[in-house]
C-alpha cells in the first residue's frame, strides 16, 4: 500500500498545483504595491478633509490587505520551503490558507458595501431596493464563503474540496451578480445626468462613467475567470491565479474611486466661477464689455478667447450646480 501512496503522491503535477497559486501570489504582490501607494496618496490629499467612516474604512482595508499579502506569502513558503520535496503536503490545508480566504472574503464585504451606499447617496437617497439587493448578494456571498472555510478547515485536506465546490460556485456567482449591479446601477445614473446641453456638466459625467466602468470591469474579470477554470480545470489551482488578486482589485477599485475626486472638483470650480461671471453680465449687460457687438457675440474684450453664456437660465445654473455636488461628493 505504501508504495502506491508514493506513486501517486509522486504523480501529484506541481505546476497545475503550487505554480498556480505563486503566480497567483506574485501578482497579487504587485497589486498590493498600488494598494500602499494609493492608501498614501489618500491620506495625503484628504486628511482632515472627509469623514471619520471613510478614514477607519480605508485603515481596516489595508491592514486587511496587508495580512492576507503576508498570508499568501507565508502560505507558499511553507509548502515551497519548509517541505521542499514533500509532495503530501499539497493534500493538506495550512491555517494561512483558509486566514487569507477569510480576510479576502471581508475585504469584499466591506467594499461592496460602500458602494451600495455611495448608490444610495448618488441616487438622492430613491434607489434604496437596488443598494438593497447589492447588500443581500454581498452577505450572501459571506455567509457562503465562511460556510466554505469552515468546512475546508475543519476537514483539512484538499481532496474534501470538491465536494464542496458547488458552495464556491454559488458563492461567486452571487459576488459576481453584485459587482455587475454596481458598475450598471451607478452608470446608468450618470447617463441620466446627461444630454442636458450643458457641456461643463457632461463632460464631467462621462468622466465619471467611463472611470466606474474601468474600474469596476477588473473584479468582474478576475471574478468571471475564477468561476471559469475553477470548472473547467476542477483537479488543479489555476483559480488562484485570478483569485488571490482579488481582494487587491477591490481594495484599489475602492481607493481610486475616492482619490478622483479632487480633479473633478476641480472642474466644478470652473463652472462656478463661470456661472457667476454669466449672471453678473445678466444683470448688468453693459458694463465692462464695451459695444453692443461685443455682448451680441457674448466676448469680454478683456478677456479674448473666452465665452461667456447670457442666455443660462437659473434653472440650467442650478441643474450645474446640483449636479457636480452630487457627482463629486458622492463617491
Amino acid at each position: 500500500m505504501a508504495p502506491t501512496s508514493a506513486a501517486a503522491l509522486a504523480a501529484i503535477p506541481l505546476r497545475p498545483t503550487l505554480g498556480a497559486c505563486l503566480l497567483g501570489v506574485y501578482l497579487s504582490s504587485v497589486f498590493y504595491g498600488l494598494t500602499l501607494l494609493q492608501t498614501y496618496q489618500y491620506f495625503y490629499r484628504y486628511w482632515s478633509r472627509d469623514k471619520i467612516y471613510i478614514y477607519v474604512l480605508v485603515l481596516v482595508l489595508t491592514t486587511l490587505d496587508t495580512l492576507c499579502t503576508v498570508a499568501n506569502m507565508y502560505s507558499m513558503w511553507y509548502y515551497l520551503i519548509d517541505n521542499y520535496g514533500n509532495r503530501a503536503t499539497i493534500l493538506w490545508v495550512h491555517w494561512t490558507v483558509t486566514a487569507s480566504l477569510m480576510m479576502t472574503v471581508v475585504i469584499e464585504t466591506l467594499v461592496k458595501h460602500f458602494y451600495a451606499y455611495r448608490l444610495w447617496i448618488l441616487s438622492g437617497k430613491k434607489m434604496w431596493h437596488l443598494a438593497l439587493v447589492i447588500v443581500v448578494f454581498t452577505l450572501a456571498t459571506l455567509g457562503i464563503g465562511t460556510a466554505y472555510i469552515i468546512l475546508m478547515f475543519k476537514n483539512g485536506s484538499l481532496l474534501y474540496l470538491p465536494k464542496i465546490g458547488y458552495l464556491l460556485r454559488i458563492g461567486f456567482s452571487f459576488s459576481l451578480a453584485a459587482d455587475i449591479l454596481i458598475a450598471g446601477s451607478i452608470t446608468h445614473i450618470l447617463l441620466k445626468g446627461r444630454g442636458r446641453g450643458i457641456m461643463q456638466t457632461d463632460g464631467i459625467l462621462r468622466k465619471l462613467v467611463t472611470y466606474t466602468i474601468s474600474t469596476g470591469v477588473l473584479t468582474i474579470i478576475c471574478t468571471i475567470m475564477v468561476l471559469v477554470l475553477g470548472q473547467v480545470y476542477r483537479s488543479t489551482f489555476y483559480d488562484t491565479i485570478f483569485y488571490f488578486p482579488l481582494s487587491k482589485c477591490y481594495v484599489n477599485a475602492m481607493l481610486a474611486f475616492l482619490n478622483v475626486r479632487d480633479s473633478l472638483r476641480g472642474k466644478r470650480d470652473t463652472i462656478s466661477v463661470n456661472l457667476r461671471m454669466a449672471d453678473s453680465t445678466k444683470s448688468n449687460p453693459t458694463r465692462d464689455y464695451g459695444t453692443p457687438e461685443d455682448q451680441s457675440t457674448n466676448t469680454c474684450p478683456e478677456r479674448k478667447g473666452r465665452k461667456l453664456t447670457f442666455n443660462k437660465t437659473r434653472e440650467e445654473a442650478t441643474i450645474i450646480s446640483v449636479t457636480t455636488h452630487a457627482t463629486t461628493h458622492a463617491i
